[in-house]
């Protein structure tokens, strides 16, 4: 890539976190950047794909994220604890707006978890310690070590079911733009 290119995906890059700054700073009780992220949360997560469109072979409607990205196939819906003001954002900018690395960790589990039915250790753990998903029986069964065989079947179905709580807690607060 000639190092022209990469200035012009740079500025363009700086361009797209101001806009959303300035979206999430005039959204926030506070008036810099670093305090007014910590009033934002996630609140809603959801995926576009083609198959999505209406006869599930075209185009789909994509969403637009407040930095001005588009098109998002991961769409994430995040709410100011504060003022309640929704934002659409992707899944680059969440990152940008999370500030703590065990948040943006659980947020790439999360979605690991929805789109690819991925489980991370740290996922089980939150569903346990954090939304309280699971059992204390169930946390130990599914953090241990070695299984036999023939607990696979159960191991498949608590993490559905566990996958099921995700998607219900983040569709139902997720919000799509109009």
């Amino acid at each position: 890539m000639p190092p022209k290119f990469r200035r012009e995906q740079a500025e363009i890059a700086k361009t797209k976190f101001q806009i959303l700054v300035a979206a999430i700073l005039e959204r926030s009780v506070a008036k810099e950047f670093a305090i007014a992220r910590k009033e934002w949360k996630v609140s809603g997560v959801y995926f576009v794909d083609d198959t999505d469109s209406e006869d599930g072979r075209g185009q789909a409607e994509y969403e637009t994220c407040t930095c001005t990205h588009y098109p998002i196939k991961e769409v994430i819906t995040i709410t100011n604890k504060l003022t309640r003001d929704k934002l659409i954002v992707g899944n680059c900018c969440i990152l940008k707006i999370t500030e703590d690395e065990k948040e943006k960790k659980k947020h790439q589990a999360l979605l690991n978890a929805i789109k690819k039915h991925s489980f991370s250790k740290l996922l089980i753990e939150t569903a346990y310690f954090q939304d309280h998903f699971i059992s204390h029986s169930e946390y130990s069964f599914l953090t241990q070590k070695k299984k036999p065989a023939w607990v696979k079947p159960k191991v498949v179905e608590l993490k559905a079911r566990i996958l099921k709580l995700y998607i219900a807690k983040y569709q139902k607060n997720a919000m799509k733009c109009v």
